[in-house]
């Protein structure tokens, strides 16, 4: 009895005393807690718990499979997987998803979500491909929200084209406003527009403020480019500007085009293509 108790004891601190690293396939358990060498396939290891994580490797195309293994479902389901170095040509690291399937059964085509690649070798750098039906492309040379640095870090955000005709009718002259923003109209609706054609004693003006998109409030500054232009022979020019007026945080922001002269009459044109520049900093 005292023997087996002796055996019993040697054999439980044997165990202990190699319990916290294990090893599969190698005799080297120096690197991790667990090291796994050899694969079923390229799946060298697979945690099933639901629909399952696995681990799969392979010449240039390692990956994590989130209820993904070999290209098929784990459980009935849809399926995801994250690649190092999925490009043989170019590097980088994926990001795909795929459509429900049975368990057991092969996934639909794969639809490419995000890719990172590596194009110094063709002379064009690094590039973050964000793809859902159709290629997209970001690349930044060190930031999306650069530091002040200098240079000319303004971002492009919307273009405004206005164009103001017939002015001897004041306030029922005609007004044609067409832009383009940063994901939605740049302009929602024209706050405020007044003309008055002036007489030989008065100021011909012309004016209207534009409620902007919500977008420039993400900007620090909002910088417009361009000038408003008049068409007429006979008036005097006295002023023509376009400004940026920064509103309360629960108001929108505004563009105010103004043009004075002399007076405004039948042939009296006033136009322009403004551009709107915004410039964000990290803090």
């Amino acid at each position: 009895m005292c023997k087996l108790l002796l055996l019993i004891t040697t054999t439980f601190c044997i165990l202990q005393s190699h319990a916290q690293n294990v090893s599969i396939g190698t005799n080297n358990t120096s690197n991790a807690k667990l090291t796994v060498e050899g694969a079923v396939g390229p799946v060298v290891g697979l945690f099933k718990n639901g629909s399952g994580i696995s681990l799969s490797v392979s010449s240039n195309n390692e990956n994590v499979g989130l209820n993904y293994a070999d290209g098929k479902a784990i459980a009935t389901g849809i399926g995801g997987r994250l690649l190092l170095n999925n490009s043989a040509s170019t590097g980088g690291i994926g990001l795909q998803y795929y459509s429900s399937t049975t368990a057991g059964a092969t996934f639909p085509t794969a639809i490419n979500v995000l890719r990172h690649t590596d194009n110094r070798w063709a002379g064009s750098g690094h590039w973050i491909d964000m793809l859902y039906g159709q290629p997209g492309r970001v690349r930044t040379t060190n930031q999306l929200y650069t530091e002040a640095t200098g240079e000319f870090n303004l971002v492009p955000i919307g273009i405004i084209y206005f164009k103001v005709t017939n002015m001897h009718l004041g306030s029922n002259s005609t007004v044609v406003i067409k832009n383009a923003g940063n994901g939605a109209t740049m302009s929602n609706s024209i706050l405020q527009f007044v003309c008055d054609p002036g007489s030989p004693i008065d100021v011909g003006i012309v004016s209207f403020i534009l409620n902007l998109d919500w977008i420039t409030k993400e900007y620090d500054d909002v910088y417009v480019v361009g000038v408003p232009s008049f068409a007429s022979f006979t008036p005097v020019t006295y002023t023509s500007a376009a400004d940026f007026v920064r509103r309360p945080a629960n108001q929108q922001d505004w563009l105010e085009v103004t043009y004075m002269a002399s007076r405004l009459y039948s042939d009296s044109q006033f136009s322009g293509t403004l551009m709107l520049y915004g410039n964000r900093t990290l803090n």
